[in-house]
């Protein structure tokens, strides 16, 4: 029986929607719960096990499970009265969270030693829910040369290890299931997976310099990852696209098409920053708000972009998109909430990208990771994109 492992970290994300740009530390965590916002980690978990389930109920799969204690893994895998998902025949706890006592949560040492006894144990392929962090974290426990697959639930992910989406993980591992179960020999599963698997970066940001406006990315090594094709993100391009007159450029034709009394939203990226300079400032890495061109909230919050916009059928959202992943939405812009985005008309969501960075997706849609597959879907389709002063381009944008 193909035998799957799960950790969660279930701090993920939290650090978001609270505009902290990370989850990193216990300080930042503390802030972001004292202010009302929760992890994205359990919900993502939620939705994986979920989603997992009726799939496999669908194809008439079953699966050995290989996870964590509590908040790590176990409570996303059972459905009231301690019992498994029906998916999953048999369900071992591999590893228990120092954690689990009153008063404490886990950290990134319990991501490491949870991955290095579920090896043990003899897991086919490996599934974490977290971020950039998280997958350090795994690179550090086992290192490379075991099956993995990253679901994303943290605030930049930069790193190329995960899927773009939770549903897209549950469908990579559905895939891999249909393989296996259609195999008419015995196989050395994690032998023949490795074989599926694609070496891709681990990459991460030092949080407390990009608090300061400063992007820090460090190479940490390589994760054996399943393959997903098209299911998979990319890593965040580290080169700069060359382009500044566009820019300039596309910060022109932006200001030209701004009313007067309305509510504009600026999301993070050097793009929209160069739009933001000639509006008198804002921040490069986060979302500020502004009106009559005039900065009206800085590094703003989940929570200020609600109570800003609630009564406000008009506000206009500027977004760019992450260079060689292509997402505008749901990587480091997490103070947008799908509830806000569904306020959000087309015609006032304005995606704005240099043609470099657009031909540096060599033909990949946008991407929008909103948090669930049906919310949003009116932000889907074609779309127009700023490039230029007086120039717009066509461009493909999916609901991840």
């Amino acid at each position: 029986m193909f035998r799957l492992g799960l950790i969660v970290n279930p701090v993920a994300g939290i650090g978001g929607p609270a505009g902290l740009k990370g989850s990193d530390g216990v300080d930042i965590q503390q802030q972001a719960m004292l202010a009302g916002y929760q992890p994205n980690g359990p919900k993502q978990a939620a939705r994986l096990m979920d989603t997992l389930n009726q799939l496999c109920s669908h194809y008439q799969y079953s699966i050995e499970l290989k996870t964590c204690a509590a908040q790590m893994g176990q409570q996303y895998c059972e459905r009231g009265e301690d019992s498994p998902f029906a998916a999953i025949a048999a369900m071992t706890l591999v590893y228990q969270p120092d954690s689990d006592e009153v008063g404490k949560r886990s950290d990134g040492k319990d991501s490491e030693r949870a991955s290095a006894a579920l090896i043990e144990h003899g897991v086919d392929l490996l599934l974490f829910v977290g971020g950039d962090g998280t997958a350090r974290n795994i690179y550090d426990g086992i290192g490379d040369g075991h099956p993995v697959l990253g679901v994303p639930a943290g605030v930049k992910i930069q790193s190329s290890v995960f899927a773009v989406s939770t549903e897209a993980a549950a469908h990579i591992v559905i895939e891999e299931l249909k393989r296996y179960y259609a195999s008419s020999e015995p196989l050395i599963e994690r032998d023949f997976l490795l074989k599926q698997c694609q070496r891709r970066e681990v990459m991460d940001i030092d949080e407390s310099l990009l608090r300061q406006g400063i992007v820090a990315a460090k190479h940490y090594g390589y994760l054996s990852v399943l393959d997903g094709r098209s299911r998979l993100q990319g890593s965040k391009s580290r080169r700069k696209i060359s382009g500044d007159d566009h820019c300039i450029g596309i910060a022109q034709e932006v200001l030209s098409r701004m009313e007067q009394d309305k509510n504009y939203v600026l999301g993070p990226g050097s793009t929209t920053y160069s739009i933001k300079q000639q509006m008198g400032g804002g921040t490069l890495l986060g979302v500020d708000v502004y009106q009559n061109q005039t900065l009206i909230i800085e590094d703003a919050n989940q929570q200020q972009l609600e109570q800003r916009l609630a009564n406000d059928n008009q506000w206009c959202l500027i977004v760019t998109c992450i260079g060689g992943q292509g997402f505008v939405i749901g990587r480091g812009n997490q103070q947008l909430s799908f509830t806000l985005l569904s306020t959000l008309s087309k015609a006032r969501f304005w995606i704005v990208a240099t043609v470099s960075k657009l031909v540096e997706l060599q033909g990949r849609p946008l991407l929008i990771d909103s948090g669930s597959t049906e919310k949003n879907t009116h932000l889907s389709g074609h779309t127009k994109v700023i490039t230029n002063n007086n120039e717009q381009t066509a461009y493909p944008i999916n609901i991840v």
